[in-house]
């Protein structure tokens, strides 16, 4: 999952899926989509498959269709032990539509109108993303429904924040899907967990059960959008999208 960066006799830099979860998904890949930094953390923007209650369908298996969630996960820059994994799942709902398939992810400035909106300051960071609908991969059938969706950095980071602080309360368990297999329980520990708190050798990786839901602004049922660029102009904040048919549309965030 997460390779070597630090090894010594004692800690070593490496997040391992358990093998009891290839016996309910054979085929757990995680899709790695997008990749930033942002003050103290790093982020990776990731497709992951969920967990059931029995083997899902693969490429060539049969039984039931597997199902996809988006997440992001965060990792402190300086953590050589990657004590401070975190995971947050991502979606968007626009008409009573579920977007939860991650496309194409960029990390942008908020700008002075759209960040009122969000309640965030003109400098602070804002991720755009594109989902397509649903939950379900199926490259030969791909659903041509996606939307384009904002998130403040800034509450997802807030999210985070209140959960570790709960798992360190001693509530909850670890709340991974690729870890429901040994359904850890959370451990109580006294201490102050602020913005920039990075984890310790218990309570970790950890997940959020409950989805950050993004702001919509922008749907198509008709051109599938692919991928995303923004940047800011005079106060607003433009994204530009790609569609699988070739076409670049231009959208204002408000």
């Amino acid at each position: 999952m997460f390779a070597y960066v630090f090894h010594d006799e004692f800690v070593a830099s490496m997040i391992k899926i358990p093998s009891d979860t290839f016996t309910i998904v054979p085929d757990f890949d995680i899709y790695y989509v997008y990749g930033f930094g942002s003050g103290n953390f790093v982020y990776f923007l990731t497709l992951q498959p969920e967990m059931g209650n029995g083997p899902a369908t693969g490429s060539s298996s049969t039984g039931r269709e597997q199902v996809y969630t988006s997440k992001i996960v965060r990792l402190c820059k300086d953590d050589t032990a990657f004590n401070s994994y975190v995971e947050v799942p991502l979606g968007c709902v626009k008409g009573g539509v579920e977007y939860r398939l991650l496309q194409a992810a960029y990390l942008s400035k908020a700008g002075a109108i759209l960040g009122r909106s969000l309640g965030v300051g003109p400098d602070d960071d804002v991720l755009f993303t594109i989902f397509s609908k649903g939950q379900k991969r199926r490259p030969r059938e791909a659903s041509q429904e996606s939307a384009l969706c904002v998130f403040a950095l800034r509450e997802i980071n807030e999210r985070i924040k209140e959960r570790l602080q709960s798992c360190y309360k001693g509530e909850g368990t670890l709340d991974l899907a690729w870890l429901k297999v040994k359904d850890i329980r959370c451990s109580s520990a006294l201490l102050t967990i602020d913005d920039n708190f990075c984890g310790l050798d218990m309570n970790a990786p950890l997940g959020v059960s409950e989805m950050v839901q993004g702001i919509p602004l922008f749907s198509d049922s008709t051109d599938k959008m692919t991928s995303v660029i923004a940047y800011v102009y005079k106060n607003h904040s433009l994204a530009f999208v790609g569609t699988k048919s070739g076409r670049i549309k231009k959208v204002g965030g408000h």
